[in-house]
């Protein structure tokens, strides 16, 4: 849980902005503000190779545990920057 959170602090906005879009479907921040958003973080068992889910409606984050912070830095970098979803077009 450490390491996800000092990843996230890491990145740089456009790439804070990409996780928010991946994690509640927009990429702004709520009108009270970011203190407004309550993730819910639900680890599942050892797996390198599998990307990190969200539940968007319950700003709900699938986390995989990974053997290293760097496998879990390129993992979560790959789920929120080939995050689509169902969008309209």
């Amino acid at each position: 849980m450490r390491w996800f959170w000092e990843i996230l602090h890491e990145m740089d906005d456009t790439h804070k902005r990409q996780f928010l879009m991946f994690a509640t479907g927009s990429d702004r921040s709520p009108l009270r503000g970011l203190a407004q958003l309550n993730f819910i973080i639900t680890g599942i068992g050892l797996d390198d190779t599998r990307l990190v889910s969200a539940h968007t409606c319950f700003n709900d984050i699938i986390l995989p545990r990974y053997s290293s912070k760097e496998i879990m830095k390129a993992k979560v970098y790959q789920s929120i920057q080939h995050c689509e979803g169902f969008g309209l077009i």
